[in-house]
């Protein structure tokens, strides 16, 4: 099973071949060494809806808190590739879990687009969060991390038409002057790279 930590490291090390200062585009990355996950953190990753709620029903934890990596539950969700994750992640936010929150400097959208995850973008943005929100302090909306994710090509166009079909805007630049489309053709991703380009003048 992949951890949050794991899988970010592995996406900062791809962008560090095409960012400069790549320590300045994600605060704090370096101390991505994975410390302990919490207890309702591992019980979300494993997809344990009945240990989620016994751990959120004891009192004992809490649903917004950080585990020793810094990550809240509902990011752990986010993440989760468990049957069931998207229905855990909805459970959460029902429960009071924040959607709101920012880690390293980035928000929650940017999370799902990191993630691949469309179905959990859509209803974030149902929810009426801003579909361009900035990361800190690289400037990076939600669509500039989706097109920077190496090797799941498919996976990202459709997360890019999902955050194109909300009202994504392909012109906004990121702190290296850097549209989405740029970010796709750096990292070679052409397919993803041709098709934000081609709305850029339509939109």
């Amino acid at each position: 099973m992949f951890r949050i930590s794991t899988i970010f490291g592995v996406f900062l090390f791809f962008f560090s071949c095409s960012s400069p200062n790549l320590e300045s585009r994600v605060p704090a990355a370096q101390g991505l060494q994975e410390p302990s996950q919490g207890p309702l953190h591992q019980a979300i990753a494993q997809g344990d809806r009945e240990e989620v709620d016994s751990l959120l029903n004891s009192g004992g934890v809490d649903i917004n808190g950080r585990d020793d990596r810094g990550y809240t539950p509902i990011e752990e969700a986010v993440a989760s590739t468990a049957p069931g994750s998207f229905d855990l992640f909805i459970h959460l936010v029902e429960q009071g879990a924040n959607t709101e929150r920012t880690t390293r400097g980035w928000g929650l959208l940017h999370f799902a687009a990191f993630f691949g995850r469309g179905d959990i973008i859509s209803f974030l943005l149902e929810r009426g969060l801003p579909v361009d929100g900035r990361s800190t302090p690289t400037l990076q909306t939600p669509l500039m991390v989706a097109a920077g994710v190496v090797g799941l090509e498919e996976r990202q166009l459709e997360v890019a038409r999902v955050l194109v079909n909300g009202g994504a805007d392909l012109k906004l630049e990121d702190n290296f002057g850097r549209r989405a489309s740029d970010v796709a053709f750096s990292i070679g991703n052409s397919q993803l790279g041709d098709f934000l380009k081609s709305l850029e003048d339509i939109r």
